[in-house]
């Protein structure tokens, strides 16, 4: 703040001293033809010394604005003192020291204009003091000397107190605009870092919706099939001596329980907002120990990698597929195995009964009925889930070419589940 009031005083000051030399320039000429014509050598000399003086305050900047303001006050008042003291009350002595008292008042502090009231006291003074003795004679008595300083100093002071007051009611609603600037732009700035966090809140927001929106179709979608069961029963197909009707129902509280599993997970699930693959497994392992089919299926998953994850979406379809297959898996061995793999660029899960594997006869029996228990189900019609089986290592890959070792081939289930679901490798824990 005191560095442009700085300037600003710097710009007045420029503006004054070069005001000065172009209309003083006008004031002089007549003023030396009058001086020379009186015979008032010692006036003109001083005029021409001080105009020469003020156009080189004017037109040399580099001198500090304190030396240039002592120096127009110096010169005011020496010019007022020559003229009062060789042409009296005629000349135009008291205009120049009002004008020294002025500037003082307008670019000095108060103290000096003290100081400058002082010598204009002293000096007036000194100016009646020699007429009184007979010194000076221009055709005034001492007493008119005295009302018209009194009158010039009475002015001077009212000039003084009016520029006093001025200035600090300027430099007060200046302070007081500096602190409005300040504070409109802390505010600005308050409210630009608000409108950041709440754009982000909102975008956080708006996450959640589209999230919440997608599992909620997917919810639908889900109990839309599960209602559907129910028009089933009538026409269903009895399995293992059960009735349609009790296997559609065993079917819609598998898949409840499955998609409570998976709502569980999902409301454990850090800021990525991804599944482990692990964890999404071994919860479909502990549900099926308490299955409600009537089987309490043990399934073991094998080592998988950690950084395997999936998303929510993705991970309620796939666990209703893995829930599938270990049911249809569950007619042939009441164990079972889990494991992915990834094979020419493709992700795969592998699924095989308790001990060594499936023989021939029972993968071909189990990837019929799962591809016909999938191709007419509700969720996994679109897309068509690919089912196959493949050969467990050590095995041949060939059905009708016994093992090296002379026994059968035992084979495994093998589903590409890339195919409807987005299975990406999650970011590792802390990266």
């Amino acid at each position: 703040m005191n560095d442009r009031l700085l300037k600003e005083k710097t710009l007045i000051l420029d503006q004054l001293l070069r005001f000065l030399v172009i209309v003083g320039g006008i004031a002089y000429v007549p003023s030396m033809i009058a001086a020379v014509s009186g015979g008032l050598y010692l006036i003109a000399v001083v005029d021409s010394a001080v105009y020469l003086a003020i156009a080189g305050l004017a037109f040399w900047p580099r001198l500090p604005d304190g030396l240039r303001i002592s120096a127009l006050v110096f010169f005011s008042f020496a010019v007022g003192a020559v003229v009062l003291f060789l042409t009296g009350p005629n000349g135009a002595g008291y205009i120049w020291f009002s004008c020294a008292i002025v500037l003082s008042a307008l670019f000095m502090r108060r103290r000096l204009v003290v100081l400058q009231l002082a010598l204009a006291v002293a000096t007036l003074a000194v100016y009646a003091y020699c007429i009184d003795r007979g010194w000076l004679n221009h055709g005034y008595a001492v007493l008119s000397v005295v009302i018209i300083s009194s009158n010039l100093l009475l002015v001077s002071l009212i000039l003084v107190f009016l520029i006093h007051r001025l200035l600090a009611s300027m430099r007060q609603s200046y302070q007081e605009q500096t602190v409005l600037a300040e504070c409109l732009a802390s505010e600005l700035a308050d409210s630009r870092r608000f409108q950041a966090e709440l754009s982000t809140v909102l975008e956080h927001k708006d996450e959640l919706l589209r999230e919440l929106n997608h599992r909620v179709k997917n919810n639908l979608q889900l109990v839309s099939s599960l209602l559907g069961l129910d028009g089933d029963v009538s026409c269903g197909d009895s399995t293992a001596g059960r009735p349609a009707g009790q296997v559609s129902l065993a079917t819609v509280q598998r898949r409840l329980q499955v998609l409570a599993t998976v709502n569980e997970l999902f409301l454990e699930t850090t800021a990525s907002g991804r599944i482990d693959l692990t964890r999404l497994f071994e919860s479909l392992v502990i549900c099926r120990l308490d299955s409600v089919s009537g089987r309490a299926q043990r399934c073991v998953v094998r080592s998988l990698d950690s950084r395997l994850g999936c998303t929510p979406q993705a991970a309620t379809v796939l666990a209703l597929l893995v829930d599938e297959v270990l049911e249809n898996l569950g007619e042939l061995a009441q164990d079972a195995w889990l494991d992915v793999c990834r094979t020419a660029g493709r992700w795969y899960l592998l699924v095989g009964p308790g001990g060594s594997g499936l023989d021939s006869d029972g993968a071909t029996r189990l990837v019929e009925r799962l591809l016909g228990n999938l191709a007419g189900d509700r969720f996994f019609g679109t897309p068509a889930v690919e089912v196959d089986w493949s050969s467990l290592p050590g095995n041949s890959d060939s059905v009708d070419q016994p093992t090296p070792a002379g026994g059968p081939n035992l084979y495994q289930l093998r589903l590409a589940i890339d195919q409807f679901v987005s299975l990406e490798p999650a970011p590792p824990p802390g990266g």
